[in-house]
């Protein structure tokens, strides 16, 4: 599931951006987010039920279009070694305040709140842009310390554990085991069982499909067989 919808998202910026350019395309993307944006507000009557608003592809695709706009923006950038001073203060304090505004939105704002649905979820997609195009800096002190190993292999699976997330809230909350105590922990848990166990299967896959493109390999006895593409053993 991961791995075809993160392909199939891959496939479209690429195409866009061959087709028409890297500028071309970024203008082209977010324009679609911006116009998809327009969705939400529209669709919602307060008092109603939101879970179609909340769940919809249409109505949530502006936060994909947009983030991939910034993505394909940010590609092949090369990022100085070090940052002047002034910019890297300058960074630091939009980062500072960028990560305090989310903080307090995830606290003071429920599921519920009209203003989540009258502009909120756009604006906190352009705030969260605005810190991973910070984060995505590499010439910066918080970008540098993002990118250790830990927070990479985070950010590799973070798109995996969101497609989870769904099937273990609603398994727990039909089994009624969100109220036991540390229900919180054992989501987590079973959310990277899941995601890691996902990824360890399609990173065997991607190892074969990669050697059956591979020439036969010679040996003393001829030419050694192609590897059999299955599944990974037990």
């Amino acid at each position: 599931m991961r791995s075809s919808s993160g392909r199939r998202s891959s496939f479209c910026i690429r195409f866009f951006a061959h087709w028409l350019g890297k500028e071309a395309g970024v203008a082209l993307i977010a324009s679609l987010g911006l116009g998809m944006a327009i969705l939400m507000p529209l669709l919602y009557q307060q008092g109603a039920d939101v879970t179609r608003i909340y769940y919809g592809t249409d109505t949530r695709v502006f936060a994909l279009l947009l983030g991939a706009a910034m993505g394909l923006w940010r590609a092949g950038a090369a990022a100085p070694k070090k940052n002047p001073l002034w910019r890297e203060i300058g960074e630091f304090v939009s980062f500072e305040l960028l990560l305090a505004a989310v903080l307090f939105a995830c606290v003071a704002l429920s599921g519920e709140n009209p203003l989540l649905y009258r502009g909120g979820m756009f604006l906190s997609t352009i705030v969260f842009c605005l810190l991973l195009a910070i984060t995505a800096d590499r010439g910066m002190t918080i970008g540098a310390f993002l990118d250790m190993r830990l927070f990479r292999w985070i950010g590799g699976r973070s798109y995996g554990i969101f497609l989870w997330q769904y099937p273990v809230i609603f398994l727990f909350q039909q089994k009624g085991w969100e109220k036991e105590p540390y229900a919180a922990l054992w989501e987590v848990a079973l959310l990277l069982l899941g995601d890691v166990d996902g990824g360890a299967d399609e990173e065997h896959r991607t190892a074969q499909a990669a050697r059956l493109r591979q020439p036969p390999r010679p040996c003393a006895g001829g030419v050694l067989p192609r590897p059999h593409l299955g599944r990974r053993p037990p």
